[in-house]
């Protein structure tokens, strides 16, 4: 709600200085790590997972007086489908092997609010600039599912399977907020974005603590989180926009 309110307050302060409107649509793509990154010493990390990313971009642009230098405010909207795929085999003592999984994915809608400063090479050439900017974008999360099967090798008794498999949207938070830095191009109506975002909340869905039937000591989920005691998300994005409205 406080993110709607900030972008009122631009949209108003916009029609009050006469800035221009741009509004297109976006497609990208999107490569997701998850894992614990504070301590080199108890680095772990899940296997990237590369998705498409899909939306629409809008952006205020305040030219004022100076033209090779301005500023200018974006948001939007956009779907993310990401998380991980880890797995490996479990070698018996008599040679037998059996899977172990752990599969991790979640849907976000993503809505940034990204401060922007623009530098046009050319005063006289409006079509093409570069641009560099900062800020936030909030993931409101939409699903979230874990499934994971392990197996445990009992000396004289046998072999323990463990396995779960459930929809854990409820187990976490509704809203992450992402820190991020951008670099791009623009030319006529085609804008390049190179992006970069970290989590600045721990993702780790708490409320499995007491309702996931894997042991912590076998859940591949469970064991990167507790080796640092935090989940932390890096997004890499590039993106391709081209403007409807301009």
């Amino acid at each position: 709600m406080r993110h709607f309110f900030i972008l009122s307050l631009i949209l108003c302060a916009a029609q009050v200085v006469q800035a221009q409107f741009r509004a297109g649509v976006s497609l990208g793509f999107n490569n997701t790590v998850l894992g614990q990154f504070d301590d080199p010493e108890t680095d772990m990390r899940f296997k990237p997972k590369q998705q498409a990313v899909i939306g629409m971009d809008v952006e205020w642009v305040f030219r004022g007086k100076l033209k090779p230098l301005y500023f200018s405010v974006g948001s939007g909207l956009s779907y993310l489908k990401n998380g991980y795929q880890d797995g490996t085999y479990y070698t018996f003592i008599t040679g037998e092997q059996r899977p172990v999984i752990s599969n991790y994915e979640t849907r976000y809608l993503q809505v940034p609010l990204i401060f922007r400063l623009n530098i046009q090479p050319q005063p006289l050439e409006e079509e093409f600039s570069f641009f560099v900017g900062a800020g936030i974008s909030n993931h409101i999360l939409l699903e979230a599912s874990l499934y994971e099967l392990t197996v445990e090798e009992t000396f004289g008794f046998g072999i323990n399977t463990y396995e779960d498999n459930r929809n854990i949207k409820n187990y976490g938070e509704r809203n992450y907020l992402f820190s991020t830095i951008e670099a791009g191009v623009i030319l006529n109506r085609t804008k390049v974005t190179f992006r970069y975002k970290k989590s600045l909340q721990d993702m780790y869905f708490s409320g499995l603590n007491d309702n996931w039937n894997v042991p912590a000591e076998f859940s591949i989920y469970k064991s990167v989180y507790n080796n640092g005691g935090k989940l932390t998300e890096r997004h890499i994005e590039l993106s391709l926009t081209y403007f409807i409205f301009k």
